[in-house]
């Protein structure tokens, strides 16, 4: 029994003996593992969190308590809710996993700092994750992500749009002026969920995924039309060829019967590819039932649907939020996306693709990069332009609590650069837009400012005309981001210096059927060992490495860059700039 009103003062006192009741109850009673606590407007005042945290922690001193006052301390207790219960539900997992990992690396005589890769594209230490599991939800595609973004800073793009695939999806991303794009509010996929999943308040990375990877099966629909995916036959069985039991076609087996995948060289020649099965799977199971001409044409149509679906993932993350993709470079990583990214870019309309050295484990390179982030969040009412004290106070507030944070994790104050953002919207509008908040004195002309930010960004986000003319905008939350950039790998460093233009390695030769043309030729093969900064091969051609297959077609223009990028462009579109 208690109640917080709206401005944050206590209507109704909370008890300590209810609580403490309440609590032997869930505990004794229900046999709970974890206590989330939400109360109504406890953002504008936790303390009645606070004290179910206190006697909760007398009490059973080793059970998880999630506040929603902690969680997400902002307006909507909906997702404020969600947000605690989903912290409070994999809470214990967490911590076993955490505590796991931590002994492993003590008992190996690890005596460096162990950092883990966190949604909002940066990196927590055990702690901090231990503290507020919620924030690893989503966080596997987040290191790649900010690799990519970290080469783009060395090969100077600003404009990334990132593409990972693998074995079962495509994770597609976009960095604008050297800037990941970040979403706040976001819903978390639940099985058997009837939407899109829980509405929570947690910020992460804008990444799109499709069912689209290298085991993704081909199959025919109710309409007799080839379909690919989002079903995917995994790494057990895997596909077909790779001859551990598999039995649907996939977009590996279409790789091998097409000629793009050699299957004496699989993986640096480590795993021999059953061709022949693969071809047998894909005639019986597609090709045959709809009466195409061999399985070679069914495998370029199942390529062409994997083209087809990502380009449309790569449309969704950039024309779709306000961005030309041909103002972007394509940045390919992960197994699989050098076997189809080359094609997606023509598709899409992207200028040029790149891939980087060990594209298939470049997520982990992302990790060693990704920078220590750590965000405090306040809710705030605020509209534009009015009184500025209020919000001096709160970003100064929040600016010292980022600095506490980087503080425990055992950053000196020198180190920390502090980034500013904040939620907005028109007076009316029920849902906000994400925007970086203008650095300096919150000062009488702090509102003009941050008033020309929103409406430009709305402006690139929902069109020129869709700006609403002589509305107020109102603030109604505050990030400010503790950041201390990582000096463990630069991109690059490794790489031999120089462009010396030198003639590349003699190839070899592979008879291919192309997916776009339909036919039988004879293509280029070169092992990427052989490259050398400045090089241009002419496309088709086909790059091996032991990790991956880069495919570059008709009409492709290949170089070396000087940190021995691959950099694949439409010789056409060369032409015309």
């Amino acid at each position: 029994t208690e109640r917080v009103d709206r401005s944050g003062d206590v209507v109704v006192p909370i008890d300590r003996a209810e609580v403490a009741a309440a609590v032997r109850h869930l505990v004794e009673d229900m046999g709970i593992d974890a206590l989330a606590v939400s109360f109504l407007w406890s953002f504008r005042n936790p303390d009645h969190e606070e004290l179910v945290r206190q006697v909760t922690a007398q009490l059973y001193p080793d059970l998880p308590v999630t506040l929603s006052s902690v969680a997400y301390p902002a307006i909507r207790e909906y997702e404020r809710t969600n947000t605690a219960v989903i912290d409070a539900f994999i809470a214990p997992g967490v911590r076993r996993y955490v505590e796991d990992v931590q002994r492993f690396y003590r008992e190996h005589g690890f005596a460096g700092a162990l950092r883990m890769v966190h949604s909002m594209g940066g990196v927590a230490t055990p702690d901090e994750v231990v503290n507020a599991p919620v924030s690893l939800i989503n966080s596997g595609p987040v290191a790649g992500y900010v690799g990519a973004m970290k080469f783009g800073e060395v090969v100077g793009r600003a404009n990334i749009i990132t593409a990972d695939v693998g074995g079962t999806s495509f994770d597609a991303g976009i960095i604008s002026e050297g800037r990941v794009g970040l979403r706040h509010r976001t819903s978390i996929k639940a099985k058997g969920h009837p939407s899109p999943g829980y509405l929570t308040g947690l910020s992460m990375l804008d990444v799109s995924a499709i069912g689209t990877g290298g085991g993704s099966i081909g199959w025919i629909d109710e309409r007799g039309t080839i379909q690919v995916g989002p079903h995917s036959a995994g790494s057990r069985p895997g596909p077909v060829c790779f001859g551990l039991g598999g039995t649907d076609p996939t977009l590996t087996d279409a790789s091998v019967v097409l000629g793009l995948l050699d299957p004496d060289n699989f993986l640096g020649g480590r795993q021999r590819l059953d061709a022949r099965r693969a071809a047998e799977v894909i005639r019986e199971q597609l090709a045959a039932p709809l009466g195409l001409e061999s399985e070679h044409h069914a495998a370029a149509a199942m390529y062409r649907l994997a083209v087809v679906g990502m380009a449309n993932n790569v449309r969704s993350v950039s024309i779709e939020r306000g961005h030309d993709p041909r103002d972007f470079s394509l940045f390919s990583y992960g197994g699989a996306g050098g076997l189809f990214l080359a094609a997606v870019c023509d598709e899409a309309s992207v200028g040029e693709m790149l891939v980087p050295q060990n594209c298939a484990v470049f997520s982990a390179f992302g990790a060693l990069m990704s920078d220590y982030r750590q965000t405090a969040l306040r809710g705030i009412h605020w509209f534009v332009g009015t009184d500025h004290l209020a919000v001096a106070k709160v970003v100064e507030e929040l600016e010292q609590e980022a600095l506490d944070l980087a503080d425990r994790a055992g950053f000196e104050p020198g180190e920390v650069v502090l980034e500013r953002s904040g939620d907005l919207h028109f007076a009316g509008q029920s849902t906000e837009l994400p925007v970086p908040l203008p650095a300096g004195a919150v000062d009488e002309r702090y509102g003009g400012a941050v008033d020309a930010a929103f409406r430009r960004e709305y402006a690139r986000e929902f069109g020129e005309n869709s700006v609403w003319t002589g509305s107020p905008v109102e603030l109604t939350a505050i990030r400010v981001t503790a950041v201390v950039p990582s000096r463990a790998y630069r991109p690059g460093a490794d790489a031999a210096a120089g462009m010396d233009g030198a003639a590349p390695a003699e190839p070899t030769t592979r008879r291919v059927f192309s997916p776009t043309r339909l036919e039988w030729a004879d293509w280029h093969v070169y092992q990427r060992v052989d490259l050398r900064p400045g090089m241009t091969i002419h496309g088709p051609v086909i790059i091996e490495s032991s990790d991956t297959t880069v495919v570059a077609h008709e009409d492709h223009e290949v170089t070396v860059d000087e940190i021995h990028n691959i950099v694949i462009t439409h010789a056409a579109s060369r032409s015309e700039d």
